[in-house]
């Protein structure tokens, strides 16, 4: 998992550009980008650079940036080669995706989202499974378990406590929830990521 700030961006129209290409999901692409064998490795290799680079004591943060922009680029041409497979000619799934973003802290029904676009339910998941490969329910719980991670990864807070901000009255949902998705417990995936 490779999260960063956008404040590596904020000052360079370049970078920003670049950043608004790969990751707006209001320019109706896919939430997710996917690479071919080569590419992967080429990534790892970025990846690897970065890490080993933020684990000095004396952590060079330019050098780090110019990773970064290196491994942004390289997705950008792999997604360049894929630009027809993603591309959603349906605005509601754009609509959707916007919503999901708003409301995942809580809204967790599909019935509110159909509500907001005045759709049936079985139109609505017709159009994400053709578009994204996925169902409403899917793209709002994989928005909630990327936050979970983040909260996860990034704070020193509670299981309890992450779910009751993502708005679980009850944490032993949100850990059936968790452990379904991702095949661990909350804390299991923290113990592991911390190893």
């Amino acid at each position: 998992m490779l999260i960063f700030s956008t404040d590596f961006f904020e000052q360079r129209y370049r970078h920003q550009l670049m950043f608004d290409a790969l990751f707006s999901v209001h320019q109706n692409q896919h939430p997710y980008l996917d690479t071919d064998g080569r590419g992967a490795t080429q990534l790892n290799s970025l990846f690897d650079l970065m890490l080993e680079e933020y684990q000095y004591n004396n952590t060079d943060w330019d050098l780090v940036e110019s990773l970064l922009t290196s491994f942004l680029r390289y997705l950008i041409r792999f997604t360049a080669c894929k630009s027809e497979a993603i591309t959603v000619r349906d605005k509601r799934i754009s609509q959707v995706i916007a919503l999901i973003e708003a409301h995942y802290h809580s809204e967790r029904h599909v019935a509110f989202y159909i509500n907001k676009l005045s759709i049936t339910s079985k139109r609505l998941n017709e159009l994400s499974k053709m578009h994204l490969g996925k169902t409403v329910t899917k793209l709002l719980h994989d928005r909630i378990l990327l936050e979970a991670n983040r909260e996860l990864v990034f704070s020193t807070k509670t299981v309890k406590a992450i779910a009751l901000q993502l708005g679980f009255e009850d944490p032993a949902y949100f850990g059936r929830l968790y452990r379904t998705n991702m095949g661990e417990s909350p804390a299991e995936f923290r113990k592991r990521t911390f190893k």
